[in-house]
Formats: structure tokens, C-alpha cells, sequence
């Protein structure tokens, strides 16, 4: 019986080692918890993130180049929350693409770069 009980024991706690916990995420002293509580929609799973642009408009000819630039204000989170993510840093992008087509509101853009 003794036998029988550590080898429930020993594969009880085998098991239980095997679960995978994400730790924190730090690329370039930006940190994010992939298994931070949050509802994310359709097929995040583990991440998302939102903030502000500013862009430079086109005046709808080919070939413009459109630039802008942002900051990113929250991760994996409701609510603003740089100084979690970023203790003491700020988080910023700068993206650049051209014109290629345009049909009323409709844009098409090609030669996407982004920065962060």
C-alpha cells in the first residue's frame, strides 16, 4: 500500500511539474506578462497593444509617402499602463509607405516600414 501511495504521490507532483507558467517578457526593457487577465478578441492570444498615431495625410496621388509616429500607451491591459511595461522608459514608432492606388476611401499602400 505504502508502494502504491508514493507512486500516486510521484506522478501527482510529476504532473504538476509539467505546467507551463509564462514568466514576463523583456525585449530592450520592455516588459509584458503573457498571461496577463485580459479579453482579447478573435485570435489574440497572448498579446495586444494600443496607442496614438500621427501621420502625415495623402492628397490621394501616387507615389505620396505617408510618415507618421506614435507611442504606445497600453499592453495587455484596459487601462493606460506605461509605467509597467516601460518603468522608465517611453515606447515609440515611427512607420513610412507609399501610395499605390486609390479608389474614392479606399487607399492601397505598399513599402510598409515600422520602427520601434
Amino acid at each position: 500500500m505504502t508502494i502504491l501511495k508514493n507512486t500516486l504521490i510521484g506522478g501527482a507532483l510529476l504532473l504538476s511539474s509539467t505546467v507551463a507558467v509564462a514568466s514576463p517578457i523583456n525585449v530592450g526593457g520592455v516588459t509584458w506578462d503573457p498571461d496577463a487577465v485580459f479579453s482579447f478578441s478573435g485570435s489574440e492570444t497572448d498579446y495586444a497593444s494600443f496607442g496614438t498615431v500621427l501621420e502625415t495625410a495623402t492628397n490621394g496621388v501616387v507615389n505620396d509617402h505617408v510618415t507618421g509616429r506614435g507611442i504606445v500607451t497600453r499592453i495587455n491591459k484596459n487601462t493606460a499602463n506605461g509605467s509597467e511595461f516601460c518603468p522608465s522608459c517611453e515606447l515609440t514608432y515611427t512607420f513610412g509607405m507609399d501610395l499605390v492606388s486609390t479608389n474614392g476611401s479606399n487607399f492601397e499602400f505598399t513599402n510598409l516600414a515600422v520602427k520601434f
